[in-house]
């Protein structure tokens, strides 16, 4: 039998992974009563395919013994849950303005990361990096647009309001932001993206990501060992 807690929610995740901390995440702005079992990617435990035969992070057991996988269904399932934390707007055009925002963001920029990811093994192609950065830093540009079209004040998507657009893009953020250190090139310095800085000041600040997401410096060594399965 695989741990768990039968008298609380149980999350088995892996800190390092940005699909488990939108999970991670969600559950401490929701308020929730969890318990945390952390998975060693590179060495899963026997028993991890009795909680998800395909082996991957995050997935989260309930009370009643069901288990939800795929960090977005986790991360709206928890919302829907605590209505009280307000992650997801009840309004439907809200949320449909949410999952607009999510289809850009998945498909324009959090592929990058692993894209970028590749092109750190030597020998380095500068050209092709190059090629990447640049067309990466027009999506961000869209990215900044997007926001400041959503919310005209910011920080966040939703303006003040910290929620699951917010939980479900900025893990890949981070990891574009660490990639572009790892390849000698800087995501801080380019014009035009004064939203998309503000956006990302104002989630760092936030107690749950201070408290639910390792430090920079880890990620950075975790994304460069991970940079030879790729």
């Amino acid at each position: 039998m695989y741990p768990h807690n039968a008298n609380k929610l149980t999350v088995y995740v892996n800190r390092f992974c940005p699909f488990a901390n939108r999970a991670i995440l969600s559950l401490l702005e929701a308020g929730a009563d969890f318990e945390e079992v952390l998975i060693d990617v590179d060495n899963k435990p026997e028993w991890y395919k009795e909680v998800n035969p395909a082996l991957q992070v995050p997935a989260l057991r309930l009370t009643n013994g069901k288990i939800l996988v795929e960090s977005t269904q986790v991360a709206e399932f928890v919302a829907d849950s605590y209505p009280e934390a307000n992650l997801l707007p009840k309004d439907p055009f809200e949320r449909y303005q949410v999952r607009m925002f999510l289809e850009f963001y998945n498909s324009k920029v959090s592929p990058y990361f692993i894209q970028l990811l590749r092109l750190y093994k030597q020998p380095r192609d500068e050209s092709a990096i190059d090629q990447k950065v640049s067309e990466l830093t027009q999506n961000l540009r869209e990215l900044n647009r997007r926001l400041k079209e959503h919310s005209s004040e910011g920080p966040y998507f939703d303006g003040s309001h910290f929620g699951f657009a917010d939980i479900i893009s900025f893990p890949f953020y981070e990891r574009l932001d660490i990639t572009f250190e790892m390849l000698g090139r800087s995501i801080d310095n380019i014009e035009g993206l004064d939203r998309v800085y503000e956006w990302a000041r104002a989630i760092r600040g936030r107690e749950s990501y201070k408290t639910g997401i390792p430090e920079r410096q880890d990620i950075l060594k975790a994304a460069q060992s991970f940079s030879d399965k790729v």
